[in-house]
């Protein structure tokens, strides 16, 4: 297995040998390596201001620096682009407006600061794993489960509440053993 980080960034390859040398037998595969916002018409297009920072909630742009410095780093509409004052906008106007993966990826950049959201496919199933700066906390988010999601701590090495995302123990055991992986790499 390759993997490497850039810039808040998983790269990974898991084919062939470096599958078996893991011990998966069940492929896995990042779909897309950050969450992306929709655009909703519900939004209004005109620029507002809260908290003395003008934004404009349609585009997810604000004028604060945390927003300027995340703009040059991600791409548009990215979640790690989303300030303070972008959640907050959606949150009081807007927030029954979007879909709830939205919602909850939102909620859970603030709350639990869940830096990135990669989307994976295991055994034909979709879902979202999303994991703080420090590679130490990892959520798994399912689809069709939401607003329920699972969490990881890889200092402890368990599931929250012994809860574990799938009923099939190999899945379960390929992302955990995919989780690690990341963390391990996530230190060097």
């Amino acid at each position: 297995m390759k993997i490497r980080i850039e810039d808040d960034e998983i790269l990974i390859d898991l084919t062939g040998k470096e599958r078996e040398t893991l011990n998966i037998k069940i492929a896995l595969t990042i779909l897309k390596k950050n969450f992306t916002l929709k655009l909703y018409d519900v939004i209004q297009k005109k620029s507002a201001i809260l908290a003395g920072k003008s934004l404009s909630p349609h585009y997810y742009t604000c004028s604060c620096k945390d927003y300027r410095m995340s703009a040059e780093i991600y791409p548009k509409r990215d979640l790690r682009r989303i300030c303070k004052h972008i959640f907050t906008y959606i949150s009081k106007y807007h927030f029954d407006d979007i879909d709830l993966i939205t919602r909850t990826f939102l909620e859970h950049k603030f709350w639990y600061k869940i830096s990135n959201v990669i989307e994976v496919e295991l055994d034909k199933k979709i879902f979202f794993i999303g994991y703080t700066k420090d590679f130490e906390i990892f959520n798994v988010y399912l689809p069709w489960n939401l607003p329920v999601f699972y969490s990881y701590n890889c200092i402890i090495k368990k599931w929250k509440d012994f809860a574990e995302p799938f009923q099939e123990k190999d899945l379960n055991i390929t992302i955990t053993k995919f989780i690690h992986r990341l963390n391990m790499i996530s230190k060097k």
